[in-house]
């Protein structure tokens, strides 16, 4: 047998909704099922790496499912990352705080249910196929994501800017047997799967989906005949959207924001982004060499104090505007988590960070090979670079950051990897 400490298995299963979960959050029924997806590894440490198609998942939730996935993966709490794919078509958890009806609990209690016995069946598998394994990764170029910050007469709103700072950068991660049959993947992309985001308003059936990047998993899987396991993670998307939604929003001859409607397209269009995503992480895929890992799995956690800003009342209030006083709030304190494999270090974080914080750090990333997700281990909503609280769009507005907060956070992140050299 060759020499490695490296041990990987992995699993996926279906998170099943039955007819009676329905109608819930206008959701009728399910377009594709989402999944649960879950790589362990082994090496000195052991990770499990778990993804959740949710939009996002609050606190308590993260906790209770770090807690859950430890027990049927026997990993330590703290080794378990936990990724949601962020799908704006899922239904969501309601914070314990703002539960309002036992309808609320209700919602609750069922979807932990149906989420802890898909977690439970890719635990079984991937325990089930652990073997020693190698390991490789490489980096390719997807042009599906674009710059959502774009320029109206009233201010900055959401919309497509192709002038706009964009990562085209897809990396992909792959764990083989020794014979070189693939294992797993874990691919990272900086996109909202968010074709579909407004369906539901257009008067059509609103059903469950796990959008592009559900797309682009599922067809990997099968390219391996369902062997694998793939495994999307996202990057820094807080200013990127598809490059194709059901609604477009542009300005007219008269300066007046118009929105085009595609919506009889939607499930096509995300199918088109999927696929094309998937096979640029298929390509990508075909040039890595994996080899041996001889050095244990790192999993280093660092805290970050930055200061705190006022959210508006009503984020659905949030309009374009040329003026708007930021509200000074309590410093907060996020927790970043680094995972190191051989030569390669994954950046985790909660808050939803712009495509330009994420560039600054792998710039200037001791580690050349360093790769930067977001919503991991729970959601914190938007940190914007300090030029977007000049400008005022969107992602300032409606974040609990205040300015400043994105580089203080590129300052820890790049202070957490030197101390890995």
């Amino acid at each position: 047998m060759q020499n490695t400490c490296l041990q990987a298995g992995a699993g996926k299963c279906d998170i099943h909704f039955p007819d009676d979960f329905f109608p819930t959050e206008g959701y009728t029924g399910v377009h594709d099922e989402l999944k649960i997806r879950l790589i362990l590894l082994e090496c000195g440490n052991k990770i499990a790496i778990v993804s959740i198609e949710l939009t996002s998942i609050p606190d308590e939730f993260i906790q209770t499912f770090q807690q859950f996935i430890a027990e049927c993966t026997e990993t330590n709490p703290e080794n378990v990352l936990v990724f949601v794919s962020h799908t704006f078509s899922a239904p969501h958890f309601v914070p314990e705080k703002f539960c309002k009806s036992s309808a609320d609990k209700k919602k609750n209690n069922c979807l932990l249910k149906y989420i802890k016995k898909a977690i439970l069946n890719a635990s079984i598998q991937a325990k089930t196929n652990m073997q020693p394994a190698h390991f490789g990764y490489a980096t390719g170029i997807c042009n599906i994501n674009v710059n959502r910050d774009f320029l109206t007469p009233a201010g900055w709103w959401l919309g497509s800017n192709d002038s706009g700072p964009s990562d085209k950068t897809v990396s992909v991660f792959r764990f083989d047997t020794f014979d070189g049959k693939p294992i797993a993947m874990l691919y990272c992309y900086s996109v909202q799967p968010s074709v579909l985001d407004g369906l539901h308003k257009a008067g059509e059936p609103y059903l469950i989906s796990a959008d592009l990047t559900g797309v682009s998993s599922s067809f990997l899987e099968q390219e391996y005949n369902n062997e694998i396991v793939a495994l999307f993670c996202l990057g820094a998307a807080g200013d990127q959207s598809p490059s194709f939604k059901i609604f477009s929003q542009y300005i007219d001859s008269n300066g007046h924001i118009q929105t085009l409607n595609y919506q009889a397209y939607g499930y096509a269009i995300a199918e088109m982004l999927g696929n094309r995503l998937g096979i640029e992480v298929l390509q990508v895929s075909k040039t890595i060499n994996c080899q041996a890992v001889h050095s244990d799995i790192l999993i280093e956690r660092t805290l970050l104090k930055c200061p705190g800003q006022v959210l508006p009342r009503d984020t659905h209030s949030i309009r374009p505007t040329t003026q708007y006083e930021y509200q000074q709030a309590e410093d907060r304190e996020e927790s970043i988590v680094m995972f190191k494999i051989g030569e390669i270090a994954l950046i985790g974080v909660r808050p939803e960070l712009s495509c330009s914080t994420a560039e600054i750090i792998k710039r200037q990333s001791p580690i050349p090979m360093t790769t930067i997700c977001t919503m991991v281990n729970g959601a914190a909503k938007y940190m914007p670079e300090q030029s977007a609280y000049d400008r005022i769009t969107y992602e300032a507005m409606n974040s609990p950051f205040g300015r400043g907060s994105a580089e203080l956070l590129c300052e820890k992140v790049l202070e957490l990897l030197r101390n890995q050299v």
